[in-house]
């Protein structure tokens, strides 16, 4: 491996320590400044929506979001008592399952492929010390 490959690896390390570290501090920070201006719910949480304050340095704005996540387990059970709103509260996401994809024959693949949108992802970059 030549040595401008060996540099960009170290600079690259460098810059994942640093980012890593800086998204940490930013959460931080973030939440700090947040507890700071803006009044907390009796359970420690902001108030699901956004807030504004006026202040010398200027408009600052909270935004503060509830994640809702299904319990699977309980959907049956319980939206059985709802049957009239079930298909207005619950969207179901299509999702490609890529293992059947993958084993598809050329043709049914080039059949599949009219419904979907193709794209690069990220790549991932790993490397693991020398034993």
């Amino acid at each position: 491996m030549n040595q401008n490959t060996l540099d960009k690896i170290a600079k690259w390390n460098s810059i994942k320590e640093w980012l890593s570290t800086a998204k940490t501090e930013e959460a931080e920070l973030r939440q700090s400044i947040a507890a700071d201006l803006f009044d907390k719910q009796a359970d420690g949480t902001f108030k699901e929506g956004t807030q504004n304050l006026e202040s010398d340095i200027g408009k600052i704005k909270l935004t503060s979001k509830l994640n809702r996540k299904i319990l699977e387990e309980m959907e049956d059970v319980t939206l059985k008592q709802l049957p009239e709103i079930r298909a207005m509260l619950v969207k179901r996401k299509p999702e490609l399952v890529v293992s059947v994809y993958k084993k598809l024959t050329d043709e049914q693949r080039a059949i599949v492929d009219h419904m979907l949108l193709i794209t690069p992802g990220s790549i991932e970059l790993e490397i693991a010390a020398p034993k």
